[in-house]
């Protein structure tokens, strides 16, 4: 299956505005494109001042254009395609355009439709590879299917400008229609009207904010044509989309029933487990670290603490509880602040269907950068701060892990007492637990962090010599209403899931040692009762909290270690409550 791009052979668009002059009721897209965008990106700019980047476009046969010039011509443009392509004439941008009076500007519009017109260059077979849920023979008997797009950032900055232009159809899978009297509609792939739109979905100052940090990203990467000064020839890197999936059979869409085929040793891990036999082997691993680290007043997304390691090796990935159509949005949920503080992810959404409830996505790779620091949730959301482009290197022996940094998409069951029951619901804790540990079993098999894989290598999908890497997990304490708002079950079950995929040896991979870090408010964590603040105390194993809880019993002696089998038993305790 192939998600078509604009400038595929067989991509045509209609051309009521007679862009084209042509009798067809369809013409070629690409023809459509630049004859509509190339006077934008060619035009030199007559500014009121000078600046190193004046008149980096030499055309010499046009006239120079003033700035409100290219604004008008750039809002026209993407008012066409818009048309254009959906019908539609009521196309609004307008939180956009509000960016546009900076002297720079009009320089930063033909970046971006200089960039977007370099498509056929950079992906000239016109179509991106969705991701499925199999690969050829060489990955026959592997316990997770792992089907990988690999971009390099220069693809990826070009995909990001033909968002913002507005150029790309809905992919085949994405919602394109709302129950009458209400619902919702997704709004992408494009980033109008989601983030661009003041339309009164979502909150005007978290778009705004969106649209800083992805103005900040452009700036940041994209070439300057004719300059020495060129923020995207910094070498080649990569950022590589890739499915990980169990092998099981489902017999239910959303999962909650699922029968684990026998003979591979991924589904041999959740049957020693769930089936609660004494003599399973992993059921007596001990349970993985776990750092809790209490914040005094608000979620914060990239905090210090739980990003910032002392070996530059380390894998840093933050787990994200995502909706099953994962993508962008105009509210502040954990997966729309992420998608908009690292504009590398966004074109994610053109080649991932529905992840299905034994799949998840993992993005990896040097070309990710994060851009912006988000604090707070949903209503309270808000920037902090907007990042530099981040370069290799270390301050004072630690690494706050902005480039590279790894995002791990899982799912999270939506749960609503009165319409699921109760929280601790055993198939409920099985389908969670089945996710989570096809996502942690992605993160053992990763290649070594010491091996530098070229983007030719990362696309061939062939497995390199694996070593052993630690991980740092950085968890989310929300996420999608996920059982019944109460992270406790959620937080356990991450931890179990964790520990039993750590310490095995799968596909002939030296596996990962895992750490698990989770920033939670203090209020949180002293609105528990004592008998869940005893209990997640007891089983820390003296582990270090940042800020002592008030109200605990615990002796100072340390505890005896816990293993997956013991942990597992007090779940399935909890749901015969």
């Amino acid at each position: 299956m192939e998600y078509k791009l604009p400038n595929h052979l067989d991509s045509f668009i209609s051309d009521p505005l007679s862009v084209l002059d042509s009798d067809g009721l369809e013409v070629s897209y690409w023809a459509f494109l630049t004859t509509l965008l190339d006077p934008i990106a060619s035009s030199r700019v007559k500014l009121s001042h000078q600046t190193h980047r004046d008149l980096v476009f030499e055309d010499k046969t046009r006239e120079p254009l003033t700035a409100s010039e290219i604004y008008k011509h750039f809002t026209n443009a993407i008012e066409t395609i818009a048309y254009s392509l959906t019908g539609s004439g009521n196309s609004d941008n307008s939180l956009l355009l509000a960016y546009w009076p900076d002297p720079l500007s009009p320089q930063l519009v033909q970046r971006i439709v200089h960039a977007a017109l370099q498509l056929p260059t950079l992906i000239p077979e016109g179509y991106l590879p969705v991701l499925g849920r199999s690969l050829g023979a060489q990955y026959s008997g592997s316990p997770t299917i792992q089907q990988v797009v690999t971009l390099t950032t220069e693809q990826v900055a070009c995909i990001v400008c033909h968002m913002v232009l507005g150029t790309l159809p809905k992919p085949p899978w994405a919602t394109i229609s709302v129950e009458e009297g209400g619902g919702f509609s997704w709004d992408g792939p494009n980033l109008s009207p989601a983030w661009f739109a003041d339309d009164g979905r979502g909150s005007k100052e978290i778009k705004s904010a969106y649209i800083r940090v992805l103005l900040a990203y452009l700036d940041a990467t994209l070439p300057v044509p004719h300059s020495s000064d060129t923020p995207g020839r910094r070498g080649v890197d990569c950022i590589t989309y890739q499915i990980v999936e169990g092998n099981f059979k489902e017999t239910r869409d959303r999962g909650e029933e699922i029968e684990m085929e026998s003979g591979n040793e991924l589904v041999d891990i959740l049957t020693s487990v769930l089936s609660e036999k004494p003599e399973g082997v992993f059921s007596t691993h001990t349970l993985v670290p776990l750092r809790i680290i209490l914040l005094e007043q608000e979620e914060d997304d990239d905090h210090e603490e739980c990003f910032t390691v002392d070996i530059a090796s380390t894998i840093v990935c933050q787990l994200v509880s995502a909706n099953s159509e994962i993508g962008f949005g105009p509210a502040a949920t954990q997966e729309e602040r992420l998608f908009g503080a690292v504009p590398t992810l966004l074109p994610a959404v053109l080649f991932t269907p529905r992840l299905r409830p034994t799949q998840g996505l993992l993005v990896s790779g040097d070309g990710i950068n994060v851009f912006g620091h988000f604090k707070g949730h949903l209503r309270s959301a808000r920037l902090e701060r907007i990042y530099p482009r981040q370069a290799e290197g270390a301050e004072g022996g630690l690494f706050h892990s902005r480039k590279g940094r790894q995002f791990l998409f899982l799912d999270a069951l939506e749960m609503d007492g009165e319409l699921h029951g109760r929280d601790a619901e055993l198939p409920l804790m099985e389908r969670e637990l089945r996710k989570l540990v096809v996502g942690f079993n992605a993160l053992v098999r990763q290649p070594h962090s010491g091996i530098k894989e070229s983007c030719d290598q990362s696309r061939s999908g062939v497995m390199h010599q694996r070593g052993k890497n630690h991980v740092v997990v950085v968890l989310p304490p929300w996420g999608c209403g996920t059982f019944g708002d109460d992270f406790k079950i959620k937080l356990l079950l991450i931890w179990l899931a964790a520990s039993m995929v750590t310490g095995t040896d799968l596909a002939s991979a030296v596996s990962a040692s895992l750490e698990l870090r989770l920033a939670v408010k203090k209020a949180w964590w002293e609105a528990l009762d004592a008998e869940w603040r005893m209990f997640l105390e007891m089983i820390l194993k003296g582990q270090n909290i940042r800020t002592k809880a008030p109200g605990s019993n615990i002796a100072p002696s340390p505890p005896l270690p816990w293993t997956v089998g013991m942990l597992w038993t007090r779940l399935r305790a909890m749901e015969r409550r």
